[in-house]
């Protein structure tokens, strides 16, 4: 174990973790765009610099790549280190559609209004998918960009000017909109790292590096699985789910069991309305933690609303699972319905190598070549075809 200072406040914590982990998990708030919790450090984007005291070469050090030591003392506010924040920010959104970003009347627009501040504006944040659940718009709003000079001014910008790369909208899961990437590289690890994939990598050099599916084509012809694990660590809109982007703004969240196979992972449901929106893996599972396939995190709309348990419902398959199998059995047979096949020898057909014949509980034994079953199929052995009425 290990005491340090964080903003004055004494902490016993572990020797050797992510600083950036410490930071969070005491409450926190600290930018950190490229780093994903649980991997090896990054350290693209610079957001996380916070300042340790006696540090060399200079106190200003990036939270991700610090580890934690016995007598560290750390300061993540003070104004030396929100200046190397914001002009670090600056230079990430020279690539991204900034206008929002920076103004401090950004909650008085509507998505349909004319910015009033500079008539080149067309996409920004009021009119992109991610609104209000963006995690770059967080950090701009956490380290006050609005207070810092706008990057625009005096210089000619490039942005605004140049036509955006397309999207790729081929598929029906995932939706790629490379003009909203700020190279972060969370997809990219979080393919390579956490689900072995590897279907994204970065391409090009310099000023023209970028990500790329595949051989840089469109996702569906590379190896992509359709996951989504991007789309949980992309800070911005770049990589959305498809069928619902503009309405996952989730007003709160609930847990469940995915019922797509038998490995039972844990999912977190985002609700508006009352009906699920969004779904996010839940680290509460040690199986699935933070991953889930593309039927647990696209199909959970798969089963109807008529056809959910509801509370009455459950109570009844409680009461069953109380009774004896025997009387569940009788009254299966009693009433008429199905029973299911059973796997049944044959006697004197059984030969050396061959395999037990899937018979019917109700199947008729007598001796003959052939007929017709009741579903109407010819040439089934008479001492396998069901009786009526049986």
């Amino acid at each position: 174990m290990a005491t340090i200072t964080l903003n004055g406040e004494q902490l016993e914590v572990e020797a050797g973790r992510p600083l950036v982990e410490v930071i969070k998990e005491h409450g926190v708030r600290i930018t950190n765009l490229c780093y994903i919790d649980g991997l090896a450090p990054y350290a693209g984007c610079r957001t996380c610099i916070v300042e340790i005291e006696g540090a060399r070469p200079t106190p200003l050090q990036l939270s991700c790549t610090a580890v934690t030591a016995d007598g560290m003392d750390v300061r993540t506010e003070g104004p030396e280190t929100k200046r190397a924040r914001q002009q670090v920010m600056s230079l990430i959104m020279a690539n991204h559609p900034d206008r929002c970003l920076t103004c401090h009347r950004r909650v008085h627009c509507q998505p349909g209004e004319i910015c009033l501040r500079d008539d080149v504006v067309t996409h920004r944040c009021l009119t992109c998918s991610k609104n209000y659940r963006c995690e770059l718009q967080t950090s701009t709003e956490l380290i006050d960009m609005g207070e810092f000079e706008e990057p625009w001014v005096g210089e000619e910008r490039s942005y605004y000017e140049t036509p955006p790369p397309e999207v790729d909208r081929a598929n029906p899961f995932l939706e790629f909109d490379p003009q909203m990437c700020i190279l972060c590289t969370r997809c990219v690890r979080a393919c390579a790292d956490l689900r072995h994939t590897g279907a994204i990598s970065l391409a090009g050099k310099g000023s023209d590096t970028r990500i790329a599916f595949g051989t840089g084509g469109a996702i569906h012809e590379s190896d992509c699985d359709f996951c989504g694990a991007c789309i949980d660590v992309c800070p911005t809109a770049t990589l959305m789910e498809k069928p619902n982007k503009w309405v996952a703004l989730a007003e709160e969240w609930t847990n469940s069991a995915c019922n797509q196979c038998a490995v039972g992972c844990t999912l977190s449901y985002g609700l508006r309305d009352g009906r699920p929106v969004i779904v996010r893996p839940d680290r509460l599972n040690p199986a699935s933690r933070d991953q889930i396939c593309v039927r647990g995190r696209f199909h959970y709309d798969a089963v109807a609303d008529e056809g959910r348990a509801s509370p009455g419902g459950q109570e009844r398959v409680a009461a069953l699972a109380q009774r004896p199998a025997g009387e569940l059995a009788g009254r299966r047979a009693r009433g008429g319905q199905r029973v299911p096949p059973r796997l049944v020898e044959v006697p004197g057909e059984r030969r050396a190598g061959q395999q037990q014949v899937p018979q019917h509980p109700r199947a008729d034994r007598r001796e003959g070549d052939g007929g017709e079953d009741p579903a109407g199929r010819v040439g089934v052995p008479a001492r396998l075809r069901l009786e009526r009425g049986a």
